[in-house]
């Protein structure tokens, strides 16, 4: 019983909450330049300090190959779930895309700057055991081959 009256309690307060939110947004000012992004929810110091975190650790482990969910979330000091909530509540993206996209801005990185030699040792270099599947991921993502910064 108290269990099941602090659940309808919270879900009270949630509801409370997301009304005063919504009464909030709908007493600013609305400016016509505003986009999309705009409706998105603010960044704390806190939430910018985690997001910090979480890019400086998958940038030290990016040549890892085994960069996953339970990696990342050790490093952390969270759980798996957990992770995969502040991710994605606070970027858009999954995890799994998360990783991606480090990988590839740092092959992106590595290629333009020509600190390696061939697609081969950037594929190494970010953690893709498999130069094809690196390839056609990089082309799908920047519209061009890697072999093209060379």
């Amino acid at each position: 019983l108290v269990r099941t009256a602090n659940l309808l309690r919270n879900s009270r307060e949630r509801n409370q909450w997301l009304q005063k939110e919504d009464v909030l947004s709908q007493t600013e000012p609305t400016n016509k330049k505003t986009t999309s992004l705009s409706a998105t929810p603010t960044l704390t110091a806190p939430d910018i300090q985690w997001l910090e975190e979480l890019e400086s650790t998958a940038l030290k482990h990016v040549g890892n190959f085994d960069l996953t969910a339970d990696f990342l979330a050790t490093e952390l000091f969270t759980s798996r779930t957990q992770l995969f909530r502040r991710v994605k509540q606070l970027t858009g993206l999954t995890l799994t895309q998360y990783i991606r996209e480090i990988r590839m801005q740092h092959a992106r990185h590595l290629l333009e700057t020509h600190s390696c030699s061939s697609v081969k040792a950037a594929a190494f270099a970010v953690g893709y055991k498999k130069v094809d599947s690196f390839s056609q991921n990089f082309k799908a993502h920047f519209g061009k081959l890697p072999s093209s910064y060379l």
